[in-house]
């Protein structure tokens, strides 16, 4: 063959006979590079694992049937360099990869009664650079000999376009020393956070829904994992809605799934706690409880702010008004509206009660703003309405309760201030004078006091 080439690179096996060296036979014939191979006994069965192009495969010698070793595709599949140990029951296979953060070594566990591989699971985690591995089982742990090369972090000086730049932070290889590493392997069923959904997402009393989790094996090995769904914390008597066992073979580690049940929601208007938990009997020797269960609370109301309004009451006086719907499932309790200039967390002019709403209803409740002079007659100012400031009210939804309105600073007419002619009424005349006044006796703000007060009939009448 042509050594310059990649695809025509084939595996080949051989063995003893006797104790006599048999011919070599060819193992695989195709068009792709195969490469780094592997062998191992699991439960004294001789198996090979190798890479062909860009898959990692495995198969029994006697029985040869290549299969891919990894269930799903990950960006951890494909290693340049591979060694493999045999352990009771099954095997293991390490090899180092180039992450974002460095070069980390990653193993994959095989269950020879399972007949399954896990996904790849990282044993380093640092920037350094991981390589030349070697494996071994000590009755107890999988140990990992291998070369640590630490990074360094130095500036360099490049030319570009004929200019020098600096550059920073620039990795550069620095001592290589010989480490050692002890891996138990384990189990460690999980519940992903913040799996856990509820379908409709905030159901009303009496409906039917879709509870949903999923199902993480964070350990090395396979196991039977039994899921139960509770209305209410099982710890202080809640109550089984359903639950579901995903099967070893089903479930490698490093592997998700997801489960769901269904659920009659009860027909109280209380809200609910719903959890979810795996091996809630501790049948399995778990490394780790703590993410075994994760929790959410439904049945709840809703408030927010729908629409925001402003009206001239008098003088400076400004009434606003707010629309409060509650979208929830159940009835809300009193609360309050905080009304704030410039921003929500800004300075509160005041607030107003909001009294209990049913689901699906809407109150208007008001505010009257005494703009005084704090403002210039027709300045815009931003109003913002904060529903339930002190979060008095658990909501299904607590982004929703701001509403922003921009209101115009009402102009202060005095009464009747320009009927100059003293006839009852403001005209054009009345303009006139005004114009011709200007710059002595009148400004330019007083033009937008006369707009507003223009064409008014109920002034007094002088009498000559």
């Amino acid at each position: 063959g042509n050594l310059d080439t990649a695809e025509d690179r084939e595996l080949y096996g051989i063995s003893t006979l006797n104790g006599v060296w048999q011919a070599a036979s060819r193992l695989t014939d195709d068009s792709v590079e195969d490469g780094l191979p592997c062998l191992l006994a699991p439960n004294g069965t001789a198996m090979c694992v190798w890479k062909k192009e860009d898959r990692l495969m495995y198969t029994t010698l006697s029985d040869w049937n290549p299969q891919e070793v990894f269930a799903e595709q990950t960006d951890k599949n494909e290693p340049q360099t591979l060694v493999a140990q045999t352990m009771p029951g099954g095997a293991a296979i390490a090899y180092s990869v180039q992450g974002p953060r460095g070069m980390d070594i990653f193993a994959a566990f095989y269950d020879r009664a399972l007949d399954r591989w896990s996904l790849p699971r990282q044993m380093t985690f640092d920037e350094h650079a991981e390589s030349a591995l070697s494996l071994a089982f000590d009755g107890a742990d999988l140990v990992i000999a291998y070369v640590k090369t630490l990074i360094e972090r130095t500036t360099k000086e490049v030319e570009i376009n004929g200019e020098t730049c600096q550059i920073d932070n620039v990795p550069q290889p620095g001592r290589a020393d010989l480490y050692l590493l002890r891996h138990s392997l384990g189990y460690d069923p999980a519940l992903v956070p913040g799996s856990l959904s509820c379908l409709p997402v905030n159901p009303a009393p009496g409906d039917t829904a879709t509870l949903k989790a999923t199902v993480e094996n964070r350990g090395d090995l396979a196991c039977d994992i039994h899921v139960v769904f509770y209305d209410g914390d099982p710890g202080q008597g809640g109550t089984s809605i359903g639950e579901e066992t995903i099967a070893a073979d089903v479930l490698v580690p490093g592997g998700k799934r997801e489960v769901s049940v269904l659920w009659r929601v009860p027909s109280v208007e209380v809200a609910q706690n719903i959890f979810v938990v795996v091996d809630p009997e501790g049948e399995i020797e778990d490394r780790d409880r703590s993410n075994n269960v994760v929790s959410i609370r439904t049945l709840l109301p809703d408030l927010v702010i729908d629409g925001l309004s402003e009206s001239v009451i008098l003088g400076t006086t400004v009434l606003l008004t707010a629309k409060v719907h509650n979208a929830g499932v159940v009835a809300t309790g009193g609360t309050e509206v905080a009304w704030r200039l410039d921003s929500e967390n800004g300075p509160e002019i005041g607030r107003c009660g909001v009294a209990p709403i049913l689901p699906g209803a809407t109150r208007e409740v008001a505010f009257q703003w005494n703009v005084g002079s704090s403002y210039a007659p027709g300045q815009v100012v931003n109003i913002y309405a904060v529903l339930d400031p002190g979060q008095i009210i658990e909501e299904f939804d607590e982004k929703n309760n701001v509403g922003e309105k921009a209101v115009q600073v009402p102009f202060l007419v005095p009464s009747c201030r320009f009927d100059m002619e003293k006839d009852g009424d403001t005209d054009g005349e009345d303009l006139a004078q005004l114009i011709k006044g200007l710059g002595t006796h009148y400004g330019g703000t007083d033009i937008q006091f006369f707009a507003a007060e223009f064409g008014r009939e109920d002034c007094p009448v002088s009498n000559p």
